[in-house]
């Protein structure tokens, strides 16, 4: 090392100016790459290529997985409605209990992937829905299938939604924004095969046997779930105690020594980590992402019913599920690109989004019994609805960090399900009593815009200087 630090020298002495800047230059970069090699860790290697981008794929299929799970229910509740007899508001609470339970299940699945890890997890969600749907398809009591269809299917859903959200930050860096938008593009796909295909299916061979098909597909989701695993860490050297009492040490004592470590042990299984609330522009996010699912009921839960119920056909008001996909594939790719280039902030790109899409929900009410009206307008909707859920895990991770992502997701997907448990309800009593969908549509939009407003105050400088509570 002495002897190349004397011929540098050397160097120096006898080259011009230009020479020796360009020389020192290339010295400093060499020290550089070496630090570099010296601090990288073996699992570096596993991050934005190669086997990383199979993960992805991978991520890809479950989100298709969870839209076929979440989209099925607007082209069924038709058919629910036809069989049941019941009143609108009545069928709301299957709605509510299958989409609330959805999203509900997420502030628990989050933090059992940040305990067990991402593969266990995709596989008991999998389970659990496959479990509710086939069910669900030999039922013909309306409780059982809530039970069914509603509480087990829609948990089981709920845990696939968080789980490629955070396989994808543990194999991705610098491509992250890009990886995500890819993966939850299956969600968009998803969407536009069942959208396409789901009214065919149901009245080719009915709403039970279509239950039936959707528990096989999940079954071979598993594939692509068991490819999931952790990234390598380090071995992290773990010190157990245990409380062995002694004769000597009161009983009082001992008592105290079983308690902290039952506490301990509790602290692990910590569904809700209520410390991520004390960070403001958090807990503003995660209040503002209660309402602007909103539109998200509004067009998956009851956009095909309302075009069936205002003159188009059974089989061709599904497509309107199809243009909602087919289009926020496009706007989770074009979330990407434009998260990748920082051409604006991601909370103000998640805004925007909500904004518009709000505002759409509100015009979508003049499509009356024109079929080409639903799905122009649910192809709007599709791609600001794109840009607003692909550009979302990055928000968070911009609050809070990568290491608090999967909680964070919890968190939000319980502020959505209480969403559902809200809006469905509420939308289902306006149907009953104005005798349409157009003041249930209006209100949900008014959610929606909301939403958007208070993400939109995360841009003020106030909002900037004050990050915690």
């Amino acid at each position: 090392m002495a002897l190349d630090r004397i011929n540098f020298v050397i160097y120096y002495s006898y080259c011009d100016e230009n020479e020796c800047k360009e020389a020192i230059f290339a010295e400093e970069n060499r020290e550089e790459e070496k630090k570099t090699q010296e601090h990288s860790s073996p699992e570096d290697r596993y991050y934005d290529q190669g086997y990383a981008w199979v993960v992805a794929v991978c991520a890809f299929v479950v989100t298709f997985m969870v839209s076929v799970n979440i989209v099925s229910f607007g082209v069924l509740l038709t058919e629910f409605a036809l069989h049941f007899d019941l009143p609108f508001a009545q069928l709301s609470i299957l709605a509510a209990i299958r989409m609330g339970f959805t999203y509900c299940s997420g502030i628990i699945a989050g933090t059992l992937v940040h305990r067990f890890g991402c593969r266990p997890v995709g596989i008991l969600g999998l389970c659990c829905s496959a479990a509710g749907c086939l069910s669900a398809a030999f039922i013909d009591n309306f409780i059982l299938l809530i039970l069914t269809f509603g509480f087990l299917a829609g948990f089981g859903a709920g845990v696939l939604y968080v789980v490629p959200l955070v396989v994808i930050s543990k194999f991705f860096k610098k491509k992250r924004v890009l990886a995500t938008s890819v993966s939850s593009a299956g969600f968009s796909f998803g969407s536009v095969v069942f959208g396409l295909s789901g009214g065919f299916i149901i009245e080719s061979v009915g709403w039970r046997y279509t239950l039936a098909l959707m528990a096989m597909l999940n079954v071979q989701g598993l594939v692509a779930v068991f490819l999931f695993f952790d990234q390598i860490q380090p071995r992290k050297q773990t010190m157990v105690i245990k409380v062995i009492p002694d004769e000597t040490m009161p009983e009082i004592e001992v008592k105290k020594a079983k308690k902290s470590a039952c506490v301990s042990m509790m602290s692990k299984l910590n569904f809700m980590d209520v410390s991520l609330l004390k960070n403001r522009n958090f807990a503003v996010f995660a209040l503002a992402t209660l309402p602007t699912m909103s539109g998200t009921m509004a067009f998956y839960a009851l956009g095909p019913n309302r075009a069936y119920i205002q003159g188009v056909s059974k089989v061709q008001s599904s497509f309107i599920s199809a243009a909602v996909g087919s289009c926020s594939f496009i706007g989770r790719i074009l979330s990407g690109v434009i998260g990748n280039r920082k051409i604006i902030s991601s909370k103000l790109h998640f805004s925007l989004a909500v904004l518009a899409a709000g505002s759409i929900i509100a015009l979508s009410t003049l499509a009356g019994a024109w079929l080409s009206l639903h799905m122009t307008f649910a192809a709007m909707f599709g791609i600001f609805f794109g840009n607003y859920e692909g550009i979302g895990p990055t928000v968070i991770v911009d609050i809070l960090g990568l290491g608090k992502l999967s909680k964070a997701l919890g968190w939000v997907q319980l502020a959505r399900g209480l969403c559902a448990f809200v809006t469905l309800p509420l939308a289902g009593l306006l149907y009953d009593a104005s005798g349409g969908y157009t003041v249930p549509f209006l209100a949900m939009s008014a959610f929606q815009i909301s939403g958007g407003l208070l993400v939109l105050s995360l841009q003020l400088p106030c909002a900037k200087r004050h990050t915690s509570l």
